[in-house]
């Protein structure tokens, strides 16, 4: 998650009547006039004590071995933001209180609470030093019993915590139990990290799912979510996907791999683990800017799982919120029968990297996982190669573990456990847990799958069910980003719909300047505009196009 300035689009401020992680808007703090700006906090500061050289080399190793990438560590911290923030008035209906912490040389910052809780009419916001990035506003809806939560991760090495205070005299409790220091590269913003491999740290050879390889795969790729996870010392990377069942009914499932899980004695806290979607760049290029349309939730439970050992490494999660209609998931379907898949693909997120695609263009083989410490039972895995296409040759990582193998009929047939593939080995073999074992033909009864995805056990086939009703759905008719790079600054607009032009576009800040405007001489569907010393800030893009539409959106700097 690598970019030159920080340049975070998060979150086109929507409400939606569903439980979701955040609410959009911005911190008090932010739309102060520079008279009244309020003083800076001084951060508390957590420093890490362990070798990141020795914790990357380590990862290296257990990445050829199929050990899920570690991303963070996890260092003790002690906070409660009631008590140990700074409360400031900042008129007669506005009272913030804000914490700072900071982990020199962190990459970038994780949060979990012990206790959570937001009193009606409180927000939280949490964000970047430099402003850049924005979570929140979190509020009561957010995790209404308060139990045990993390936020997701703020890129840079300091952030703050503001809480608008609702005026009720009661206080949130939010109690910071530690921090992930994340230390993976995926997440430098470091323009040396950027220029030698573009915002993403996965192989050179990886494709990205928005290439040709991806274009008959845009519905399968939004079932798709990368998992942060933690035990007692590290956060960890996985894939997995969202995965129908008989009912239709949009319940939560994700499927993913025992091992992601419980491998190593480690214990897991699915309360914490963070599921990120549609985390992908919108066109085939790496770029140097933040995937601007990602979004979280957080939480999950445990349903039913089949081990690596004398099973077939399969896990499937609740998540514990249903998913919000302007997430536009698709909960993938599936083939539980022992049938090879002529050709496929797998989608994943190597070294919890954004959304990429490798390509299999031979029959599948059935067989089983041995790496010579764990062992799954015979023929329950099925093996593939991966294939050059167009644009790479797309292999699998650390970080790839439990992501889903479609056939050609677009369904899930397989989880990864591990396998040999690398960019320096694009021929390597690979190991997926079948789905046809996973589902009734383990002899313990426990490790079966269908009883929740289908307890008649009658279905041996499913497609597919999209979030969003089809009268329902409807795509952000523009979108913008920064492309800063080789000394030069742009802010790029440009329309979903390439048969449509640019009638009219204008930049505003917040104090109603136009920081741009234009009325005509548009011939496409995108525009750059040169934006050298525009100060970071907030900005409201207003667009109108040749077939009528006219959209607003914020854009964050």
């Amino acid at each position: 998650m690598k970019k030159i300035f920080f340049l975070q689009i998060f979150l086109f401020l929507s409400l939606t009547l569903f439980s979701q992680i955040s609410e959009g808007g911005l911190p008090p703090s932010f739309l102060l006039s520079e008279k009244k700006s309020i003083k800076e906090i001084n951060p508390y500061k957590i420093e890490l004590k362990q070798d990141v050289n020795k914790l990357i080399y380590e990862d290296d190793v257990n990445s050829k071995h199929g050990i899920p990438i570690r991303i963070a560590v996890v260092i003790p911290a002690k906070y409660d933001l009631a008590k140990d923030g700074e409360w400031t008035k900042l008129d007669k209906k506005t009272k913030i209180c804000r914490l700072s912490i900071s982990s020199p040389g962190a990459k970038g910052i994780i949060l979990s609470y012990d206790k959570f809780y937001i009193p009606y009419g409180g927000k939280l916001f949490i964000y970047s030093k430099d402003k850049g990035q924005i979570l929140g506003a979190y509020s009561h809806r957010t995790n209404p019993n308060g139990k045990e939560f993390s936020t997701e991760i703020i890129y840079g090495d300091e952030l703050i915590l503001e809480y608008v205070d609702p005026m009720t005299g009661q206080l949130p409790q939010i109690k910071i139990k530690d921090i992930g220091y994340a230390y993976n590269n995926t997440f430098s913003n470091s323009v040396k990290d950027v220029q030698s491999n573009g915002f993403t740290n996965s192989g050179k050879c990886e494709v990205n799912i928005n290439c040709e390889e991806g274009q008959n795969w845009q519905l399968q790729k939004k079932g798709v979510a990368c998992s942060f996870y933690k035990d007692n010392y590290f956060w960890t990377a996985c894939s997995g996907s969202l995965i129908n069942n008989v009912n239709q009914d949009k319940t939560a499932f994700y499927l993913s791999a025992y091992h992601c899980y419980f491998m190593d004695g480690r214990t897991m806290n699915f309360d914490m683990i963070q599921f990120y979607f549609n985390y992908e760049f919108p066109g085939c290029s790496n770029s140097t800017i933040y995937p601007i349309t990602t979004k979280t939730i957080v939480g999950a439970q445990l349903v039913v799982y089949s081990p690596i050992d004398g099973g077939s490494d399969m896990a499937l999660l609740k998540l514990n919120s249903e998913i919000p209609i302007d997430y536009d998931v698709y909960f993938n379907g599936w083939d539980v029968t022992n049938n090879p898949a002529k050709s496929g693909v797998t989608i994943h997120h190597p070294q919890g990297d954004v959304k990429k695609i490798s390509t299999y263009s031979s029959p599948l083989i059935s067989g089983r996982y041995d790496d010579g410490t764990s062992k799954t039972n015979p023929n329950a895995d099925w093996i593939t190669r991966f294939s050059e296409t167009k644009n790479g040759h797309g292999v699998t990582e650390g970080g790839s573990s439990g992501g889903s193998l479609f056939n050609q009929d677009g369904l899930i047939v397989g989880t990864l456990t591990g396998g040999s593939s690398s960019c320096n080995n694009r021929n390597g073999l690979e190991y997926y847990g079948k789905m046809w074992y996973q589902w009734d033909q383990h002899e313990n009864t426990k490790y079966h799958l269908h009883p929740y995805l289908d307890p008649t056990n009658k279905v041996k086939k499913l497609n597919g069910l999209s979030n969003i009703p089809s009268q329902e759905k409807k795509a952000q008719p523009a979108y913008a980003y920064w492309d800063d790079n080789a000394g030069k600054s742009n802010l790029i607009i440009q329309l979903t719909d390439k048969d449509d032009k640019i009638k009219h576009l204008t930049v505003v800040n917040l104090r109603g300047y136009n920081a741009y405007k234009k009325s005509e001489g548009f011939t496409t569907n995108i525009h750059s505009i040169p934006s050298m010393g525009w100060a970071k800030g907030v900005y409201i893009v207003h667009i109108g196009t040749e077939k009528g539409i006219r959209h607003s959106f914020k854009i964050i700097r």
